[in-house]
């Protein structure tokens, strides 16, 4: 067993290095804790990113999956517009109708339900809710089924 004269810690050879700042990736700044660019590229550098995304996303939506996607949905629409009877409104649903007694009902619905009931798109349905956009009025009679109103 070694004596306790022996016994000594070792002596690092590595030099300690001052701590330094964090900096700013594109101009060299300094920057807080965690950050990656300063507050003057912040603004830069996420132009940038939501740029590339949106090109990212302008080609996803123009893949041949889309566009066959798309084109299928078109096609389903415009048959169901051509195989909609306008005889088959009731008389009593017209726009005014659709206007005042319908459309203040549906924001108690979601937009999924208004959805699922129409067969539509969310954003299409989320329109209808919001009352921007009056649906076709092949429409009407569904909504009318959904909320409840009965002349």
């Amino acid at each position: 067993m070694r004596s306790r004269a022996e016994r000594t810690t070792p002596t690092s050879t590595t030099p300690v290095l001052p701590k330094t700042r964090p900096r700013c990736g594109i101009c060299g700044e300094t920057v807080t804790t965690g950050s990656r660019y300063c507050l003057n590229c912040v603004p830069i550098v996420n132009r940038e990113n939501l740029l590339e995304q949106a090109k990212l996303g302008r080609i996803a939506t123009h893949s041949a999956t889309a566009e066959a996607r798309r084109s299928a949905t078109q096609t389903k629409q415009f048959a169901a517009i051509r195989s909609w009877n306008p005889s088959e409104l009731p008389d009593w649903l017209n726009e005014k109708a659709y206007r005042r007694e319908i459309l203040p009902r549906l924001s108690k619905f979601t937009v999924k339900a208004i959805r699922l009931a129409l067969d539509v798109s969310h954003p299409y349905a989320t329109s209808i809710r919001r009352g921007t956009v009056i649906p076709h009025a092949r429409h009407w009679v569904k909504l009318a089924e959904l909320t409840r109103y009965h002349r």
